[in-house]
């Protein structure tokens, strides 16, 4: 017998599975007060945040609290562009400064992923509109490329950004049909980040020494740069002239796996005096050689490097400070 397309045994595991999910409250969890439930709802990701939301009143005013919101992390597992915009509809939020997105592939196997997830110009509006104080965009594995609603250029997304990291993610970049690359600025009038601060595009390959040449017209006040693995980036003039642009702002940069050289770390060394972080880990055409170079960046804070070149770096650190030490004794003396 069946009642409304529902079987009489389908009826009572249903009912049977509502009352589990019936919560008692009267046990000694929903006595905390609304300041420790707030505390333990920070360690939630946003998807358990959403299921407490829905426990009871109590709960969801404790779980869409601002502070629960102000940071969005979405990267707890990949996620379509459709889904994504479902979300960015239902979730907006004016209190948002932080949103991390991670891409679910297309074509995605056990073994490996066919392609990445293609970012639309919907989706980046879509940002745009539900988190319109959004100050820091994290994007893992995204491609803006072959799409039919395609972002194919970084003005796609939001213009009041403070720091901006595609990770794993694929852009178009100029070629000999002459593609538009994903950092060209025809007119620095017609878009720039004036805000930006900080941009990483780490393990992207697709960033090449003609992409980074457009920074300086489209973020002239960077304070950090991550160009991590990009295996593209080698020693080059244009290289160097784009790094010396920042001489005036520049505080952190991020060289590991890259192909640049001892005459790039001169560079640097050179005009990048404000440096306080430098990572130039598995760079391997940068010899020992360039460590008294090194040893001039007086603000340094955290220098990464490979062991023998760190090794010689705070060997010859700490005699220049020894010997400044002995000058110093001389003179009051």
């Amino acid at each position: 017998m069946q009642k409304c397309g529902m079987s009489v045994h389908a009826r009572k595991k249903a009912k049977k599975t509502l009352e589990q999910e019936i919560v008692v409250q009267d046990g000694q969890v929903f006595m905390l007060p609304e300041e420790t439930l707030l505390y333990i709802f920070k360690y939630l990701n946003i998807s358990e945040l959403i299921i407490a939301g829905s426990i009871c009143k109590a709960w969801r005013r404790i779980a869409y609290d601002d502070e629960l919101w102000k940071r969005i992390d979405l990267t707890y597992r990949p996620s379509s562009v459709h889904q994504l915009m479902t979300f960015f509809k239902r979730f907006d939020r004016s209190i948002t400064t932080e949103l991390r997105i991670q891409g679910l592939p297309k074509g995605y196997t056990k073994f490996k992923r066919v392609n990445l997830c293609q970012c639309s110009k919907s989706l980046c509006d879509q940002i745009q509109k539900s988190y319109k104080n959004l100050k820091d965009l994290y994007m893992f594995e995204f491609s803006f490329r072959e799409t039919h609603d395609r972002a194919q250029h970084i003005s796609c997304l939001p213009r009041n950004l403070e720091s901006i990291h595609l990770i794993k993610c694929e852009m178009p970049m100029m070629t000999i049909q002459g593609n538009l690359d994903f950092l060209m600025v025809k007119n620095s009038m017609d878009f720039f980040l004036p805000r930006l601060q900080v941009l990483s595009f780490k393990n992207s390959p697709c960033i090449t020494l003609l992409s980074v040449s457009y920074l300086p017209k489209l973020c002239p006040n960077l304070i950090e740069l991550d160009l991590s693995k990009c295996c593209r980036i080698s020693s080059s003039r244009s290289l160097s002239i784009m790094l010396m642009s920042y001489e005036r702002t520049l505080r952190k940069l991020h060289l590991q796996q890259t192909n640049i050289d001892d005459d790039t770390i001169h560079c640097i060394c050179r005009k990048l005096k404000r440096l306080v972080f430098f990572d130039i880990r598995e760079c391997k055409n940068v010899t020992i050689m360039i460590v008294p170079n090194l040893c001039t960046l007086n603000q340094l804070q955290t220098l990464l490097a490979e062991e023998q070149l760190l090794n010689a770096y705070v060997e010859m650190k700490n005699m220049t400070q020894d010997e400044e030490n002995e000058t110093d004794a001389i003179c009051i003396d």
